[in-house]
């Protein structure tokens, strides 16, 4: 935690953002989590976690601002504000896919090609166009970051619903738009 302080959120003045467990989920701005209240379409409202940190996987509380400081140094070779956080070519590396992840989910549309795992992100074709993303989800909240590197555009797209389908069907619908497509109704395959 302490390196990621000093290394990553310094240097991108991700001054909001910190670690499951810290102070900074009981700020007054901190949203609302909710989950579904299956089998209905009802939510219902579901207090933060407040342990420990749990890792990697949920284990970071920050905002749409601070994360698109990370997506601008992500799409800006490893430079934010023209300092170099990270070098041109390890921030590659960690762009190139090292297996293939594909299920019966991602093959079942044509728009999407077999996706595949780098270091911490998921790369896909969508529509042919290159992504490079990746999503979470904690109890209350749904998180992705996803780039389209080589139209210069990423995303970041925050919901204080845990495990939402809103996140994917959002950020395939802006795909779309910012690649000039036609949009695929993504909300009606999601039912």
């Amino acid at each position: 935690e302490d390196f990621i302080r000093q290394e990553i959120f310094m240097p991108l003045e991700m001054t909001n953002s910190g670690f499951l467990g810290e102070k900074i989920t009981q700020k007054p701005e901190m949203a609302q989590a909710y989950m579904d209240l299956f089998p209905t379409d009802d939510i219902m409202p579901v207090s933060i976690y407040q342990g420990n940190s749990i890792g990697p996987e949920g284990g970071i509380v920050s905002n749409v601002l601070d994360l698109s400081n990370w997506v601008t140094m992500q799409l800006n070779q490893g430079k934010y504000k023209g300092k170099e956080i990270f070098q041109a070519s390890t921030l590659a590396e960690t762009h190139k896919p090292s297996n293939i992840t594909a299920t019966s989910a991602h093959l079942e549309y044509d728009e999407l090609g077999y996706p595949m795992y780098g270091m911490g992100w998921r790369i896909n074709l969508y529509r042919g166009h290159l992504m490079v993303g990746h999503n979470g989800n904690l109890k209350g909240f749904s998180a992705t970051v996803n780039l389209l590197p080589k139209a210069g555009w990423g995303m970041v797209i925050l919901v204080n619903k845990g495990y939402s389908d809103f996140n994917t069907i959002l950020y395939y619908n802006i795909a779309d738009r910012i690649l000039g497509l036609k949009p695929v109704d993504w909300h009606s395959r999601f039912k």
